[in-house]
This record gives C-alpha cells, structure tokens and sequence, in this order.
C-alpha cells in the first residue's frame, strides 16, 4: 500500500524521501502517527517476525481502583516473544508498602506464563524501585549510565518458567 505523509519541518529530502522533525508538539505528531502503525504492522515487526517468528504481541494493562473508583495502581506491559515488558508501574503514595505493588506484579507475571512466556524485563531509574523488583527475584542484567544525566537505568529480568 502507498503511504503518503506530508511535512511542514523537512530536515532531509532526497528523491522523494522525506525525513521530518515533528518535536513541535511534544511527540509524534498526526502526519507521524499513520507511519507509526504502518512501520509496526508492515516494516519492523513484519521484517522481525520473518526472521524470529510471530511477536503474538499482547497488551497487559491491570489497574487498582479504590472505593471511589478512583485509580490508586496500574502496571502497563506487554507480551510478546515469549516475554513479558513491564513498561510502568505505579502506585498512589498513599497505598505503597500495603504489598500492592507486589501483586500487581504477581498478577502480570500470571497473565504472562498463561500466555506462555518464560520470561520477564523491565526497567527503572535508580531513584525508582531496583531493591523491590530484585525482592521478586528480578536480575540485573544491564545498566545505562548518564540516562537521565547525573544517574542511572537499570535493565532487570526474571525467569517466569524453565525454557521450553
């Protein structure tokens, strides 16, 4: 299919190509967002799954909500080849050390051996939650120095599973 993204910011533009800065607005913007999903769904997983097989990419979204309704936790992940990314995890201030976070993870992890993962990773900043994740038997595997300046990423992991 022809995908056609018009740019009002060019940086680059050779014969036909067209590479645009669209920070302008914070984030990907409208013009970006089409090309977003057509790289995801034609190019780079397309060109990934040929070469290791179906991601069977699956969202994993849990929220905690309080009396009210109110939302007080939530983790947002995926899974996909066989692992689980936890990208965020969250809890109001009021409900941390309650074990919440904990069960959340629990929870996310339980999702992902039903879908057949053995696997799990997710990262956090040095001011974040290294001690905790490492307490549910997360592993350090990797640490970006300077991101953000003046501190660290650390790159954790957990075998959800023996290897199939």
């Amino acid at each position: 299919s022809d995908l056609n993204i018009t740019c009002s910011n060019p940086i680059w533009d050779n014969n036909g190509c067209t590479i645009c800065h669209t920070s302008n607005n914070g984030g990907l913007g409208t013009a970006t967002r089409p090309f977003g999903k057509y790289m995801k769904s034609q190019g780079l997983l397309a060109f990934n799954e040929r070469h290791i097989g179906p991601s069977d990419e699956q969202p994993v979204r849990l929220v905690v909500r309080d009396a009210e309704g109110g939302v007080v936790a939530g983790l947002l992940g995926h899974t996909r080849w066989g692992w689980l990314l936890v990208d965020k995890l969250w809890l109001a201030d009021d409900v941390r050390g309650q074990g919440l976070g904990s069960r959340l993870m629990a929870a996310a992890e339980s999702l992902a051996i039903d879908r057949g993962c053995t696997g799990a990773m997710l990262t956090t900043f040095e001011h974040q939650a290294r001690p905790f994740y490492e307490k549910l038997g997360y592993a350090l595997f990797g640490t970006l120095e300077g991101y953000p300046a003046g501190t660290r990423q650390y790159y954790l992991r957990k075998q959800l599973r023996p290897g199939r």
